[in-house]
């Protein structure tokens, strides 16, 4: 790379993914490419609401500003997130989200290069209010995050997501395995809950996956759970597995995440939907079954789903059903 190219690289950048979980998630390997091109850039990340958990403390995010949800529909918050964008003085936005309201908190940091997506990647008003528009083309959805980053002469940088550990969070994932008698690595992990109704597999499900990895492979099962909401979920897979698997008794969110990197690698199984906190473990390879409803429109159904999946060759196996549903 030219030394002219270097010296006009930005030094002051802001990622834009607002939400959700999931995807919030699938933009960290974007702030760690960064970090790898410009160790001395100041990055930064907006974001609303819940997921900014996710994003405390990595390692490559100097600012984090986390907004209410529905903060567009406010003129004061409007006018609150300019201050506090303006006063960090960014050079360039990357907006990964493509969304009016993405494309908007770009805008409003006053960045003279706000990077987007081109074609129907970049949607709603997205096309306005960015002004340097790249057409993505990769298979999953980190490549086309990725790909934002080639203006900047970042080129196929290597994926990863450096999510880091408190050690706080490290002592209660150990507390609730010896308390549940579950070795590390030597146990598989259900996660039940899923933003929509639709990506809810049933809980007599799981609770026969339970039975079954204990009948054939004598590994028990842990039922997590990250919203208060989703406990009886877990509840009803303990009563279904017939003790073959145990309540994630701890605190919600973000628990099941400490849990996960209990497991060994390409070693013992994950199930469940494809949520945010399930998705670090399978893309840092951990096997990965997604089980869950989608919302059935057949082959677009599964090129929908297959684009946030997690990458690489981690997802075992892809099912249809009669009805045309998807399940992973």
């Amino acid at each position: 790379m030219s030394s002219s190219r270097l010296s006009a690289r930005p030094q002051r950048i802001l990622i834009v993914r607002l939400s959700a979980l999931g995807d919030v998630i699938h933009g960290l390997p974007v702030a760690c490419a960064l970090r790898e091109a410009l160790p001395t850039a100041v990055i930064g990340w907006v974001v609303e609401g819940r997921p900014v958990e996710m994003l405390a403390g990595h390692p490559a995010i100097d600012h984090l500003i986390r907004l209410p949800r529905k903060w567009w529909k406010s003129i004061p918050a409007v006018l609150d997130l300019r201050r506090r964008l303006r006063e960090l003085r960014f050079d360039v936005t990357i907006d990964l989200q493509c969304l009016t309201k993405s494309s908007v908190a770009a805008w409003l940091s006053g960045a003279r290069r706000r990077i987007g997506k081109a074609g129907s990647d970049g949607r709603e008003l997205s096309k306005l209010f960015n002004n340097e528009l790249v057409a993505v083309r990769g298979k999953h959805v980190i490549d086309h995050y990725l790909e934002l980053l080639r203006p900047l002469g970042v080129d196929a940088p290597t994926v990863r997501f450096d999510l880091p550990e408190p050690a706080a969070d490290a002592r209660t994932a150990e507390q609730l395995l010896r308390r549940r008698q579950l070795a590390p690595g030597g146990f598989a992990i259900l996660n039940p809950g899923a933003g929509w109704a639709s990506k809810i597999w049933p809980p007599d499900r799981y609770g026969e996956v339970a039975r079954r990895l204990k009948a054939q492979f004598d590994l028990p099962s842990l039922a997590v759970w990250g919203v208060p909401g989703e406990l009886p979920l877990a509840e009803a897979i303990v009563a279904a597995s017939r003790g073959a698997a145990a309540p994630d008794d701890q605190p919600p969110w973000p628990q099941p995440r400490r849990v996960v990197r209990r497991l060994r690698r390409q070693q013992h199984p994950l199930a469940g939907p494809l949520r945010g906190r399930l998705r670090p473990a399978a893309s840092s390879g951990r096997r990965f079954r997604d089980a869950r409803y989608q919302r059935g429109d057949g082959l677009r159904g599964l090129l929908r789903t297959a684009r946030r999946r997690p990458p690489a060759k981690r997802l075992d196996r892809a099912l249809r059903t009669p009805a045309g549903d998807v399940s992973f």
